[in-house]
This record gives structure tokens, C-alpha cells and sequence, in this order.
């Protein structure tokens, strides 16, 4: 278990960050780590406008977004149509920039 301040500095130590969207996003676009993020029910560029370091990966399925967090009649079709190979693609984008 990390503490909040514990936490912070250990994404601060980081050359990039692979995550879902969790509270540490806007925290590593504050400190302007290349960040790349999963996301589902949420539009990704109402998350990811104000951290130019932030790339978001979001499925391009009719029914996302959709703003739902539970009850999804569609089996989580916008998070398991995100593939590894979508994300390693990004990830090695990300790498071969300069991270």
C-alpha cells in the first residue's frame, strides 16, 4: 500500500505510464509524463484535452460512449475490442518518440 504522496512520486520517476482511467491520469499529465490510457464509457477527449502528454486508446464500437459504468447490455464490448496488439502499438509509438 502506497500513500497518495507516495504514489505521485513514484509515477514521477516514470518514463511513461500505461493505465486505465483512473485518478492518476490528471496527475501524470500535470507532471507531463507521455501517458497512455484505456478508456470505455467515457469520451476520451472530454479526460485528455488539457495534457498534451496523454494519448487515450478508446473502441471505436456504435455504442461507446455511452457513459454507463455498470450493467452493460453489450458485454464490455468497448473495452474487449481493445486488443494487446492495439496497445503495444502504441506503447512502441510512444517508446520510439523519446517516451
Amino acid at each position: 500500500r502506497t500513500t497518495l504522496r507516495q504514489c505521485f512520486a513514484i509515477l514521477n520517476e516514470c518514463d511513461i505510464v500505461f493505465s486505465p482511467d483512473t485518478g492518476a491520469i490528471p496527475v501524470c499529465g500535470s507532471l507531463g509524463k507521455q501517458t497512455l490510457v484505456l478508456y470505455s464509457t467515457v469520451p476520451k477527449s472530454t479526460r485528455i484535452k488539457y495534457y498534451p502528454t496523454v494519448k487515450g486508446i478508446q473502441s471505436e464500437v456504435p455504442c461507446s460512449p455511452c457513459y454507463k459504468l455498470h450493467n452493460c447490455e453489450y458485454n464490455a464490448r468497448c473495452m474487449n475490442t481493445i486488443t494487446s496488439y492495439i496497445v503495444f502499438s502504441e506503447l512502441k509509438k510512444m517508446i520510439e518518440k523519446g517516451g
